[in-house]
């Protein structure tokens, strides 16, 4: 029995094509420097104080679905301890991207989410019959089809259990600057 499973599995067709990769990747990149172009705009005012540089560096990063690829890290030495934003892929349960903002004393993780996300969701279906199922799943496809097309931003997911969703704005920024760098936050 178990070999005839496995040339059934041979024998089934997958439908990779309905997945543009190369598209999810440029659009991954795109997402991660227009994050980069930002809190560079947010540091621009500190820059000639001469304890503050930014700088950028190219990496590699190999994701299952979207293969090896380049992008870049982004290094803020700000009076010489540095404070890395490291892209950790876009291919991400609930997200579709998320960077990681690792400093001395800790690690924040931004994630890439459809602007009116607050948190992670798990769906459950529990039907009592075949109708019910299907009914059911035709309204999680629907919610779940208008998420998808809502504009993404970038967001702090807070530390598990109760992960909430935060918008990454300029406060929100230097308060994860400061708190990944040792000091006093108001977070």
């Amino acid at each position: 029995m178990s070999k005839e499973d496995f040339e059934r599995l041979l024998d089934q067709k997958t439908d990779s094509s309905s997945v543009d990769w190369a598209e999810i990747r440029r659009g991954w990149i795109k997402q991660v420097y227009i994050l980069y172009d930002q809190i560079d705009n947010w540091l621009s005012g500190y820059k000639d104080r001469g304890n503050l540089s930014i700088e950028r560096k190219t990496m590699e990063l190999t994701e299952e679905s979207l293969g090896t690829y380049e992008i870049q890290s982004m290094i803020l030495t700000i009076n010489n301890k540095k404070v890395r934003l490291v892209p950790v892929g876009a291919v991400i349960i609930g997200a579709s991207g998320r960077v990681d903002l690792v400093g001395p004393v800790g690690r924040c993780m931004l994630v890439l989410v459809p602007e009116s996300s607050e948190g992670p969701h798990i769906y459950s279906i529990i039907s009592t019959s075949e109708e019910e199922k299907r009914q059911k799943q035709e309204e999680l496809d629907k919610a779940l089809e208008k998420v998808r097309h809502e504009p993404k931003m970038w967001k702090l997911a807070t530390e598990p259990p109760n992960i909430k969703y935060l918008t990454l704005d300029e406060d929100l920024f230097f308060d994860l600057l400061v708190e990944v760098l040792g000091g006093t936050s108001s977070l």
